[in-house]
């Protein structure tokens, strides 16, 4: 007697989900740092400081590897008045920041 094949194990949407590119249009920038990890931390610290700001816009990390930067991102954003308000508002609350606009 054959033991039974089990089902292989589903994962979940999200985790088959390739990351999405950075579409052009506007993106708050929060940081821009040399090492991947630390701009990788300073997105974990960001996140659980400021979990309001991430309802509608993921913070993600964009590799520059031109000039060995790593850029924290905000975004994406349709119109420029929309980042700018974001930014302002992070402003407000001790962060700098900056819109940017990609091509």
């Amino acid at each position: 007697m054959s033991s039974p094949v089990e089902p292989p194990e589903q994962q979940s949407p999200e985790s088959d989900a390739p990351e999405p590119a950075f579409v052009a249009g506007y993106y708050v920038q929060l940081a821009s740092l040399r090492d991947a990890g630390d701009a990788e931390r300073f997105v974990v610290r960001f996140e659980a400081r400021r979990p309001e700001m991430l309802a509608s816009h993921r913070v993600r990390v964009k590799p520059f590897p031109e000039t060995g930067y790593f850029k924290a991102w905000m975004g994406h954003f349709e119109q420029r008045k929309d980042a700018e308000a974001a930014c302002e508002a992070l402003q407000q609350n001790g962060q700098d920041c900056f819109v940017i606009q990609h091509p």
